[in-house]
């Protein structure tokens, strides 16, 4: 599924640290333990932030430590208060790892986890996914395809700037598979429920009775795993943009994308300027993706990364994933009715320059096999074909979009897991979360790829649960939208008592759209 952008693509896992680094570890044998090392030197002027390392010696002997990052939450602020059970932060993905290198991408997780545990402190700590870079896992990388970032539809191959043909594309999956199956990995570690199991090593490592969960997209399904496989050990859970297996909008990615196009084209027509541009979403998306399949421009766009500039061609389906991806940030949402508005010209490509680059061209990256290892465990092939079929006849506007997503993930889906090993798999279910565990779930109206009706299935499962909508906005609210930050930190501080409202203000949940565009990098 899309990506997350540089910055968000982060899985954070939040500790105690009460005990010293010394009493962590159970470092015997057979059982999980921890160990603490010297962290980067970028972090030097961070020394609230501990490194460490999860040890699993009972799931082999030649298995590499998961990092291990823990924010104390020491000299944060003065407070009388004691500290509340640690808070664990999971990112999405799932394949997705943490860049705390990255400034921009560290400020945001610290500020997530400051502004969210504000009245009452606690500590968090950060578990790095196994198959991610952070594991130091480059073999999942689909270098030989292109394919190292998780945008749906991404076509882009920087080293010469141009479309790729599915069927080079195709090829070039196949030769990484080829690779990637002569190495014997085992496939059981790269799996939802393994990383539920890593999550619950850690916390014996750690010697933590109790902490809180705090999981956004697949991190929620994750955080729900978890707590099915530790249900004693969670004291309450936010699902921030929650992707859980078995939901009934699980797959039907492009049913997701236009709901979301649809939830922007009825926000944009409540504003004259913006009603008076652009009449049918929907209809603008296909007018412009024919315009590129009869004359595909050639635009220049920036990579932030490399610092440099090149020129892509344009193609429909790229464009397609661009406007998917815009849809995770307000920001980049705003920029969409122009976009759409434009006609055939410099102009437009323009903008489309400046949409790849703040979208497809500087998407965070995933290690892809893991991605897909952990995908097509999860929702098989075989389930995941009907419902692509019937989406393909429904949404033809997109069918560029539909078509190129379906192709891959077949290629990837039916190597990974062969048709033999289909009748191992089951897809999970959204079985309820008992009253014991509190549970915050926040969903965003502008959400492509997990619709607020998802989140109220889970709140309908559940005994103690609270839903929050937010009308203009996109994925991940805690990180895109910070007063929804002050919502976690109410529920975390006295979850019987959270009234199920969000106090962010009006103007602050508000979105003005863009005009004139003048937005890249």
């Amino acid at each position: 599924m899309a990506g997350h952008f540089k910055g968000l693509a982060c899985l954070s896992v939040f500790i105690t640290t009460a005990l010293t680094a010394s009493s962590y570890g159970l470092d015997d044998q057979a059982s999980p333990y921890y160990r603490a090392v010297e962290c980067p030197q970028e972090y030097i002027q961070l020394p609230f932030i501990e490194c460490g390392q999860l040890f699993q010696p009972h799931k082999g002997n030649n298995l590499s430590p998961l990092p291990v990052w823990i924010f104390r939450a020491v000299g944060i602020k003065a407070t009388n208060q004691p500290k509340a059970e640690p808070l664990v932060m999971i990112t999405g993905g799932p394949g997705a790892g943490f860049n705390l290198e990255n400034s921009y991408s560290r400020d945001i997780w610290l500020n997530i986890w400051r502004e969210s545990t504000r009245t009452v402190p606690r500590d968090a700590i950060l578990l790095g996914q196994r198959g991610t870079e952070d594991d130091g896992a480059e073999i999942f990388e689909c270098h030989e395809a292109g394919d190292n970032h998780q945008s749906l539809g991404a076509a882009l191959i920087k080293e010469d700037a141009r479309p790729v043909a599915r069927e080079e594309k195709i090829r070039k999956i196949k030769k990484c598979l080829a690779r990637f199956g002569q190495l014997n990995i085992d496939k059981s570690l790269y799996t939802t429920k393994s990383m539920a199991q890593d999550l619950r090593d850690l916390r014996l490592a750690l010697n933590i009775n109790k902490w809180a969960l705090y999981g956004v997209s697949f991190g929620a399904r994750l955080a729900v795993a978890t707590m099915r496989a530790d249900p004693n050990a969670i004291s309450a859970m936010i699902l921030d943009s929650p992707d859980v297996a078995g939901a009934e909008t699980d797959g039907y990615y492009a049913q997701n994308f236009m709901r979301a196009l649809k939830a922007v084209e009825i926000y944009c027509h409540k504003k004259r300027d913006c009603r008076a541009r652009v009449k049918n979403f929907h209809g603008r998306v296909k007018q412009i993706s024919d315009d590129l399949a009869a004359n595909p421009p050639t635009v220049r766009v920036h990579d932030i990364e490399e610092d440099r500039e090149y020129w892509v061609t344009v193609t429909p389906n790229l464009f397609q994933a661009s406007i998917f991806s815009s849809l995770y940030i307000r920001e980049l949402t705003a920029i969409l009715p122009e976009i759409l508005a434009s006609r055939p010209g410099r102009k437009r490509n323009e903008f489309l320059g400046n949409l790849l680059t703040n979208t497809i061209v500087n998407s965070s990256g995933v290690n892809s096999l893991t991605h897909r290892l952990v995908r097509c465990h999860d929702l098989p092939w075989h389930v995941l074909k009907p419902r692509l079929d019937i989406q393909f006849k429904q949404y033809p506007e997109i069918s560029h979009f539909i078509s190129w997503e379906s192709s891959l993930t077949k290629e990837f889906c039916t190597r990974l897991y062969p048709p033999k090993e289909f009748s191992h798999l089951t897809t999970a279910t959204t079985a309820g979360i008992p009253a014991s565990i509190p549970t915050l779930v926040l969903n965003g109206a502008f959400d492509p790829i997990i619709p607020p009706s998802a989140g109220a299935e889970l709140v309908r499962k559940a005994g103690m649960a609270y839903h929050i909508i937010y009308p203009a906005t996109g994925h991940g609210l805690a990180a895109t939208l910070p007063c929804s930050r002050a919502d976690i930190d109410r529920f975390l501080t006295e979850p019987s008592r959270f009234n199920g409202k969000t106090r962010c203000r009006k103007r602050e949940q508000q979105l003005k759209f863009w005009w004139s565009l003048k937005f890249a990098g």
